[in-house]
């Protein structure tokens, strides 16, 4: 997290783009209403470094990657990311912890899965956090279990024969409905 402190002590280019960076987040979100997102163990650099990226463009104030997620430090999250993993706030925690966060930040809670109600009528919050699977198992029964007693479920409704998305475009689909909310 960039405090004043941080930003006084550096030089040069490097803290007016800093100081750009910050303009720019709370121009774009208002720095309120908080957008937080969460990834439970996507496992793939790549759409890792997506994520980030989208979560970039969409104003995500910062991801919480639980643990057995790819590391966005991982080149291969760095590139995708084409750097934002360096500028979107995250942090790695354990499930129980993402818990402990979700309670004490008193924030609405919502999945991305199937099995839910459809984007295009789905009631987004203002602030809140959005859970994001991967796409072997999707969310974790029991962070559904959280969001199902919060918000619930948004769906992307979806013809086609897979009837799924890579997890980064779905991610990238949500976040923008949600951003234009």
């Amino acid at each position: 997290m960039m405090t004043i402190r941080k930003l006084a002590s550096m030089k040069g280019r490097s803290r007016l783009r800093k100081i750009a960076l910050l303009f720019r987040q709370c121009s774009v979100s208002g720095c309120d209403p908080h957008y937080l997102a969460s990834l439970d163990r996507i496992r793939s650099p790549y759409n890792v470094g997506s994520i980030f990226r989208n979560a970039d463009a969409f104003a995500i104030k910062k991801i919480y990657l639980i643990e057995g997620s790819a590391d966005p430090g991982h080149s291969r999250s760095v590139r995708t990311s084409r750097g934002t993993v360096a500028t979107v706030d995250h942090e790695v925690v354990t499930e129980d912890r993402l818990f402990e966060i979700v309670r004490a930040l008193a924030l609405p809670i919502l999945a991305l899965e199937s099995g839910g109600v459809d984007i295009t009528t789905f009631p987004f919050p203002e602030a809140g956090i959005a859970v994001i699977g991967g796409e072997e198992v999707g969310v974790t029964p029991s962070l559904l279990r959280l969001c199902d007693a919060s918000l619930g479920r948004a769906t992307i409704m979806m013809g086609g024969t897979k009837g799924s998305l890579n997890v980064a475009s779905a991610t990238a689909i949500m976040l923008q409905r949600w951003y234009t909310s």
